[in-house]
């Protein structure tokens, strides 16, 4: 008996969706975990990442300037759905191998899409403290709770091992430090099939303003 006849309907299906790239890409994560970064970076690896934030950059840079001074959150890039959402998200959902940004807690209508159709998730995480720390300098001088950095990103875990979507956790500081074995292993969990120089050299250690050593806990 071939080999074949003892596979399921559900098998055939799931392979096909892996070998044809029949799935979305999203990136979840917290504000000011390296979910812009990464974003980048998989469109660099040949995800169709869709987004609005940048079509109105200009405007963004001077608000920042005339709000911050100097100091930008994402001088490179936000890369997420700032307007229109649900007409968006059809966009990704329209064309497979699309993705977008998603932050934490995804839940509602966009927990739905994740549960309904085929995707993969890039799952962001960094030190609460250093999340903490660089939210209340971005947009949150009146601080935060690291209690709920924690649990958000806890719950938003289980979740995503419950429901089996296939996810890969990403350290932000891991890949500042070794962006080349992360990226490898990124591309060959989306399956990406185009050279990942340039997505390596996107990454810059240098955008990391927050580091833990360097942070006094609860200021």
């Amino acid at each position: 008996m071939g080999k074949i006849l003892n596979i399921s309907i559900q098998e055939i299906d799931d392979n096909i969706i892996e070998q044809d790239r029949l799935f979305n890409v999203y990136v979840f994560g917290l504000p000011r975990s390296g979910t812009s970064m990464m974003t980048k970076i998989l469109e660099l690896l040949g995800v169709n990442m869709i987004y609005t934030s940048e079509d109105e950059k200009e405007k963004t840079d001077e608000r920042f300037k005339k709000r911050y001074g100097e100091y930008h959150a994402n001088p490179d890039g936000f890369f997420e759905i700032t307007n229109n959402q649900f007409q968006n998200f059809l966009k990704v959902l329209s064309k497979p191998y699309s993705g977008c940004k998603m932050i934490v807690p995804v839940n509602g209508y966009r927990w739905e899409i994740i549960t309904t159709y085929p995707c993969k998730v890039i799952f962001m995480t960094r030190d609460p403290e250093e999340i903490r720390q660089s939210q209340m300098a971005y947009y949150a001088p009146q601080g935060v709770d690291v209690s709920y950095i924690k649990t958000a990103l806890v719950t938003q875990r289980i979740n995503l091992k419950k429901q089996k979507i296939p996810f890969a956790e990403v350290d932000y500081n891991y890949i500042l430090k070794n962006p080349v074995e992360v990226i490898k292993e990124i591309k060959t969990f989306i399956r990406s099939n185009v050279d990942e120089q340039l997505a390596i050299d996107y990454v810059n250690p240098n955008k990391n303003r927050f580091k833990r050593e360097m942070l006094i806990d609860g200021l």
